[in-house]
């Protein structure tokens, strides 16, 4: 008797599983969804590179004392700006080269209106980086303009 009663259990356990995998006729088998990657992350509201929505803006190495390479900018009309370094002229005295002399290497941020054949002028210099950040910065731009990485100079590279 109790081995007919574990029959039936076992019996009650495995033919709904059966039923449940095995579609009925003339039922379409349920479709499995596929994991679809999330969507990337929308940035917070209000978050943008300059300091308002309707600032241009250009985010680049400093790589002359009035010239940069620009990694970012949000001006639709600076098709190509990517390409080589632009030169800077200052918005105080129109024409005359913006001095970055003291910020070579680094990354930057200024304020200007580009023209292809003169660069950008009226520039202004909002902001300059810290050493470490322009380091990353640099990083993750592929920065291979006239900032090459410096390589450690206290410790040997390995044998000769």
């Amino acid at each position: 008797m109790r081995s007919l009663i574990c029959l039936a259990a076992l019996t009650a356990l495995i033919l709904p599983a059966e039923a449940q995998q095995q579609p009925r006729p003339g039922q379409r088998p349920p479709q499995r969804q596929q994991a679809q990657p999330p969507p990337p992350p929308a940035p917070p509201p209000g978050f943008f590179p300059c300091r308002t929505a309707e600032e241009v803006c250009y985010i680049g190495v400093v790589t002359g004392p009035s010239q940069m390479a620009v990694m970012f900018t949000n001006n639709q009309q600076a098709e190509g700006i990517e390409a080589k370094p632009v030169d800077l002229s200052s918005a105080e005295t129109p024409g005359t080269a913006l001095d970055l002399a003291g910020s070579l290497g680094r990354v930057v941020m200024v304020t200007g209106t580009y023209a292809a054949n003169a660069g950008v002028t009226k520039a202004q210099v909002v902001d300059t980086a810290s050493p470490i950040l322009s380091f990353v910065m640099k990083q993750m731009g592929g920065d291979d303009g006239a900032a090459q990485p410096q390589r450690g100079t206290g410790r040997p590279q390995g044998r000769r």
